[in-house]
């Protein structure tokens, strides 16, 4: 299986380590593949930085938590535009899954559920998700967060291994994403209206 998770479905994983959606989470990781893209992180971490979530996760926890995730989810060059979605922020998870043949998304969010079916993908909540039998029996690997092997970004056409970006990964003027490396050189993400196809460019 290949999974998005939208933003929701990711917070609720961080704040509550017992839920449902951290369930799903741990599921979609040990059975399959959680595929992520600059757009879907860049809201997770905006999403996270709000003022009511810094009651219950620091900086360093949340640090973390994208740094598994980044670590531990495969990278995706979206390609696909899609206008589907009633609430045109949610398009991006849709764009996601179609760019990364994605097989299911997991939300909570009404307005993507009412689009089932899509294009073959399957949209449902994160019990409903749990429900899914394992189709490879035996595999035993248990896998979540915390560890695994540590992939580049060569996906987006970057040679900087995952371990050395350094988050906040911020929107800046105009569609770019800006993250800084860990020697502190800036990666500036060019890329296309939605976050699209990334094109580094790496200062002089």
């Amino acid at each position: 299986m290949r999974c998005v998770f939208d933003t929701n479905v990711l917070v609720s994983s961080l704040l509550l380590p017992d839920s449902k959606p951290r369930q799903a989470l741990d599921k979609a990781l040990r059975e399959g593949k959680v595929l992520v893209s600059f757009a879907a992180l860049a809201e997770l971490y905006d999403v996270l930085s709000r003022k009511q979530f810094r009651r219950y996760v620091d900086e360093e926890e949340v640090r973390s938590f994208l740094a598994a995730l980044t670590r531990e989810a495969q990278w995706i060059d979206v390609e696909a535009r899609i206008k589907a979605c009633r609430d045109p922020k949610d398009d991006k998870f849709l764009e996601l899954a179609v760019s990364g043949q994605g097989t299911h998304i997991v939300t909570g969010d009404i307005d993507l559920l009412v689009l089932i079916p899509f294009r073959g993908i399957e949209l449902l909540p994160p019990h409903r998700f749990l429900e899914i039998r394992k189709i490879e029996i035996g595999r035993g690997k248990k896998r979540s967060l915390p560890t695994r092997s540590k992939p580049s970004v060569a996906a987006l056409g970057v040679t900087v291994p995952i371990e050395n970006l350094v988050w906040p990964i911020t929107a800046s003027a105009g569609p770019h994403v800006i993250c800084y490396t860990a020697s502190l050189h800036l990666v500036d993400f060019k890329c296309a209206s939605s976050f699209g196809e990334a094109q580094p460019n790496f200062p002089e």
